[in-house]
């Protein structure tokens, strides 16, 4: 004895192909086409293939028009039903109550009709209510911005005279800091290269306040005078030499440390950048992946791969490539760079105004930014992130760069 294999159905987007292919064929009496589109209704219903199943009524509601067709009550129900499901309440209300209109209490889905009109008109008064939440939400996120540019441009007409005047050192020794503007830029990954989790969502940041930023790494010379004058250990320099190469090997408290001492000696507030300031200063007004381009090139940073003589064997003196459009030297490779910031896992509820993210996260690890000579091409991108343990007794071979207020 032969047994038949099993009836298997179509899926309903294939059978309502074919179902438009026969009856542009066959020309069937629109009575039998709107039966065959309740079967594929029907079908898609039980598939919870919703969208399909409104498609498939929708169908039957145009040939009602055009052949003025009398369709059962019970379809004002279904559809109902399924614009329910897919959160077109507007809809549900008007087909749920037709349905009511024509079939009276003695309809055969009267109660669930009643039920369904009740958590329709609930769920559409919800659903009211949230988007009147989102809506005022993005209006005082939209002022909120608003009043920060507003702001930035306030403060920039304050600080004319210090952000034309170019670069300058606050005493012999001190770094050459570069004054920059406050402005808005997109911060994350938005080339959609290489992206990671932990630099999204991309969003909007207004750096209020004007800063300035050293225009190198600091260097050997710079960081010797501190531990000269703190009695600290200094930095070893992997027998690399020391002088005008980037200082490394100094922890994220040691780091701190500096940017207190020259806080002393000059009387100016210095700090380390907020991830924010950092990643606006290494645009420089771009939106590419590095501040040159999309392409890593060739000599055009110190990296695994970056084409220059120091790749992935050592730092390469401050300044050895060109700067970046704003002036700043090395944002990318050379050394990895301390930031203020803690470690969040993404960038959500992140501040808006270019401030440090101190509060949340693990403030035990904190962020370095710009990678190293010894990176690769991926972790040289502007919008690139990784953390390091913030104790005093990690081991870095990154070093630093400072940020200062302007008085």
């Amino acid at each position: 004895m032969t047994t038949k294999p099993p009836r298997t159905h179509l899926p309903v987007a294939m059978l309502s192909l074919l179902l438009s292919v026969v009856v542009e064929a066959v020309q069937l009496p629109p009575e039998i086409q709107a039966d065959r589109h309740l079967l594929l209704a029907e079908r898609a219903i039980d598939e919870q293939d919703f969208i399909a199943a409104k498609t498939a009524m929708d169908e039957i509601l145009e040939l009602q028009e055009q052949h003025d067709l009398t369709v059962p009550k019970a379809f004002f129900f279904r559809y109902a039903e399924i614009s329910a499901r897919l959160g077109q309440y507007d809809e549900a209300l008007e087909y749920v109550t037709e349905y009511l209109a024509l079939a009276g209490q003695d309809g055969e889905h009267y109660r669930e009709a009643l039920e369904l009109f009740n958590d329709t008109e609930a769920m559409q008064a919800a659903a009211e209510a949230a988007r009147r939440r989102l809506e005022a939400a993005a209006a005082a996120a939209a002022e909120a911005e608003a009043q920060r540019r507003a702001e930035a441009e306030r403060l920039n007409a304050v600080y004319a005279d210090r952000l034309a005047g170019g670069a300058f050192r606050d005493c012999d020794g001190c770094p050459e800091m570069i004054p920059i503007r406050a402005g808005t830029f997109r911060m994350g990954c938005l080339s959609g290269r290489d992206c990671e989790y932990y630099e999204l969502p991309v969003r909007t940041v207004t750096i209020v306040r004007p800063f300035a930023l050293s225009k190198h790494e600091v260097k050997f010379e710079e960081y010797d005078r501190f531990a000269r004058d703190t009695d600290r250990d200094r930095s070893g320099d992997q027998g690399w030499g020391r002088g005008r190469r980037p200082v490394v090997g100094p922890s994220w408290h040691d780091a701190q440390a500096y940017a207190s001492w020259l806080s002393l000696e000059t009387g100016a507030e210095y700090r380390l950048p907020s991830e924010a300031e950092w990643e606006y200063a290494a645009r420089a007004g771009t939106t590419t992946v590095y501040s040159w381009g999309n392409e890593i090139g060739s000599n055009r940073a110190n990296c695994d791969g970056c084409g220059s003589r120091w790749d992935d064997e050592m730092t390469a003196p401050v300044g050895s490539f060109a700067a970046n459009a704003w002036g700043l030297h090395d944002m990318h490779g050379n050394v990895d760079e301390w930031m203020e910031d803690c470690w969040h896992e993404s960038y959500r509820g992140a501040p808006e105004d270019g401030a440090a993210w101190t509060v949340g996260g693990d403030c035990g690890q904190r962020m370095l930014r710009g990678g190293a000579w010894n990176s690769g091409r991926v972790r040289l991108r502007s919008a690139f992130r990784v953390r390091g343990s913030a104790g005093p007794e990690y081991f870095s071979i990154g070093g630093l760069r400072v940020a200062r207020t302007l008085d």
